[in-house]
């Protein structure tokens, strides 16, 4: 009798273990066909998808892009609608000048609507209504990568769920109706206002920096995958009190203004803890000091959302947040720190702003100051340095910086850093 027992307890131990091997094997074997894998190149999230089941492009996958949100259209290389002529036929809307606001320039583009233009995600269309067609590839900014255009989520999709996974990099779109968040998931309230930007989030960050002290962020913050940072304030926000009396910023290049002027931004890095819940370490805190056409104070980029899986329901109107264990910052590998910053006088020369104010600044060291007037470069006219001369400078052991100074021309040597960091 003992014996039956035990061997009846054999056959059920061993039913309890098949099927626990028939779970696993099924998890393994997910559906994977309706996943857009993306790649990060320069910083973007780049996803290739298909339109109208015929052409294949690769666009920049944008949240904060407000004006494709707004018209639910697409920003499309002109190259694309040559070759597809029949997109556009009699659906001519406007033209404009459009661009970021994160930068004064400016592009003509031509938008087309009432096309009900297709895109496949996976194995899942999503309906645009229209086409801002622009040089992107030529003349913009954001389009030096080979990507072809810009992408977000339509303003009008209730009947959808966006993920985007950066655990294992792909996008994937769920049907709305009884979708529900991995269970580990950190849930806020998404804001999807009718007008200006698409995503708005409420995070409650608290930051410890690397001498112990703290900073607590509450706010609403802009989502913004398009943007390469964590976290970035801009020059109204009062936090940046507390960090401009800190002495460990990073200084780097940002370019300001019509005509390329250079400026900065800097960046501090700290431990946060979001919603006493997930700790994130080596957060970075950017600031801005300049004037900015944006709609917003605070916002979260790419770096930060690439340390969850982000979940985006619009129908319910809230963001899903599912932290892993992943994460690879995008940097772009070619970012030289901030030195000073000049602009080209109406007669030509090229006068010094401002002079970085950091214990590692060679510049500063060598005694630039602001007012100086930069009239070469190791021989070379200011007004003719190209980036791929700088690039070669810089392999120099020093440099000899002639300027002129309440009128007296003299020389500076600079002597540089070869194994300072390259890299944002």
């Amino acid at each position: 009798m003992k014996v039956v027992n035990i061997f009846n307890l054999l056959l059920v131990f061993s039913g309890v273990l098949c099927s626990c091997r028939q779970q696993q094997q099924r998890q393994q074997q997910e559906d994977t066909s309706n996943r857009s894998y993306f790649t990060i190149e320069e910083t973007k999230m780049v996803v290739p998808v298909q339109l109208n089941d015929s052409v294949k492009v690769k666009l920049f996958f944008d949240t904060g892009a407000s004006l494709v949100y707004r018209k639910e259209s697409i920003i499309l290389d002109t190259s694309i609608l040559s070759k597809n002529p029949t997109w556009a036929q009699n659906s001519v809307r406007e033209t404009s000048q459009i661009g970021s606001s994160w930068s004064q320039i400016k592009i003509r583009t031509i938008f087309y609507d009432s096309l009900h233009l297709k895109l496949k995600l996976g194995n899942t269309d999503i309906v645009y209504s229209g086409i801002c067609a622009t040089s992107f590839k030529n003349r913009w900014r954001l389009g030096r990568i080979g990507d072809e255009g810009i992408f977000n989520v339509p303003k009008s999709d209730t009947t959808h769920v966006w993920e985007l996974n950066f655990e294992n990099n792909y996008l994937e779109v769920h049907p709305a109706d009884g979708y529900n968040f991995p269970s580990d998931c950190l849930v806020f309230p998404l804001d999807s206002p009718k007008n200006g930007s698409p995503f708005y989030v409420t995070l409650p960050l608290k930051l410890r920096f690397p001498d112990n002290d703290t900073l607590t962020i509450h706010r609403k913050f802009l989502i913004d995958s398009g943007l390469p940072c964590d976290v970035f304030l801009l020059s109204e926000a009062p936090e940046q009190e507390c960090l401009n009396c800190r002495k460990d910023a990073v200084w780097l290049p940002y370019w300001v203004g019509k005509g390329g002027r250079n400026g900065y931004r800097r960046y501090y890095t700290a431990t946060a803890t979001l919603c006493d819940a997930f700790t994130m370490d080596s957060l970075r805190v950017y600031t801005l000091d300049y004037k900015h056409t944006m709609s917003n104070l605070y916002y979260v980029g790419l770096n930060f959302l690439k340390r969850f899986n982000c979940f985006f329901d619009m129908k319910n109107k809230r963001l899903g947040l599912q932290p892993h264990r992943n994460f690879h910052r995008a940097v772009n590998p070619l970012v030289r720190r901030f030195y000073y910053s000049t602009h080209k006088r109406s007669d030509g020369k090229f006068v010094v702003d401002y002079v970085a104010d950091y214990k590692e600044n060679y510049y500063k060291a060598a005694g630039l100051q602001a007012g100086d007037e930069i009239v070469s470069i190791v021989g070379v006219p200011y007004g003719e340095l190209t980036l791929e001369t700088a690039r070669l400078l810089y392999k120099l052991d020093s440099l000899a910086v002639d300027i002129v100074r309440n009128g007296k021309p003299q020389t500076l040597w600079v002597k540089l850093n070869p194994n300072e960091p390259t890299e944002d």
